[in-house]
């Protein structure tokens, strides 16, 4: 009996290693779909953008996935409405509101709001599942959000002073809170295969998406495009394929195995895998007040998720 405890602690430990490790991965693929997302919705409006999105994301998965969807039907069908409040949530809501932000914001004022997240998911944590954070957690947190501060004011702190706040900042910020929301809750996903939750997830998405689309148009919108359809399908595709499909999977399992709290820290690499696009993509070169404010990000998520 001792042997299968040990053999049990440690299978969970390497769980906790690999899932600490994965968190690294949705970030890095987030950071590419803020910033394709700030130039693709100038061409897409954002509506129409986020529905291709996760329809894409939907045929694509749909192959690997549909085994597991007709075995686990009977599970997911008797939690419709929770399978429904995480596409609401994290395919809708976030997404949605991020692009249509990023119509009328910067990268810069989007980057300081999306450095709340892990506040936002340490509140929610504690109001809604009433679990503890600790001081060393709120520490680090906010050492963190340092470190994108120094990053997204380009060292210049002064410049608070002048940012202009824009309904797009709404937005964003209305996109953190329903990201939030979703990541609070996975501890309560159906016990269903991963990939059977993540089909429908991105189905219900897509046509949570397309209805508020169908409305928008009903009262004056748009879905026109300003370029060939050639010229965004890339983006496009990575968004579903990356953004969508892979941070999803890796993000959904990371918090299975971390927790909310300490999986809301790994948001703020999202400033700094940013940089690091704009190195090996556009050829730009690192600034000092980068690399500092790198530090200070990583610094802070090694300080939340070593100290209890």
């Amino acid at each position: 009996m001792a042997g299968l405890n040990s053999m049990t602690h440690q299978n969970n430990n390497n769980k906790l290693r690999l899932a600490l490790w994965a968190l690294v991965l949705p970030p890095l693929f987030w950071s590419g779909n803020t910033v394709l997302g700030k130039f693709t919705v100038i061409h897409v409006p954002p509506l129409l953008l986020n529905t291709l999105r996760w329809g894409l994301a939907a045929v694509l998965f749909a192959p690997f996935s549909w085994a597991y969807v007709k075995r686990d039907w009977d599970i997911l069908f008797k939690h419709r409405w929770h399978m429904l409040g995480f596409a609401l949530t994290g395919a809708v809501g976030y997404n949605s509101f991020l692009y249509l932000g990023l119509r009328s914001t910067s990268i810069v004022n989007a980057s300081l709001i999306l450095a709340t997240t892990p506040a936002v998911f340490g509140a929610l944590t504690a109001l809604l599942l009433r679990e503890r954070i600790t001081a060393w957690q709120w520490f680090g947190a906010l050492i963190s959000m340092l470190g994108v501060l120094q990053i997204a004011l380009r060292g210049d702190w002064l410049a608070l002073a002048s940012l202009n706040v824009h309904l797009g900042d709404v937005y964003v910020f209305a996109g953190v809170l329903s990201y939030s929301l979703y990541t609070v809750f996975l501890r309560f996903v159906p016990r269903v295969h991963p990939f059977a939750f993540m089909q429908v997830f991105f189905t219900l998405g897509c046509l949570g998406t397309l209805l508020w689309l169908t409305m928008n148009v009903a009262f004056g919108g748009s879905v026109s495009i300003d370029v060939p359809w050639s010229a965004v399908a890339w983006q496009i595709g990575y968004m579903a394929i990356f953004a969508s499909i892979a941070a999803t999977f890796f993000w959904n399992f990371g918090v299975k195995y971390v927790g909310a709290i300490r999986a809301g820290y790994y948001i703020n690499l999202i400033p700094v895998f940013t940089i690091i696009w704009a190195v090996f993509l556009v050829g730009e070169t690192v600034k000092f007040y980068q690399m500092v404010g790198m530090l200070v990000v990583c610094f802070g998520l090694l300080l939340a998720l070593i100290k209890k």
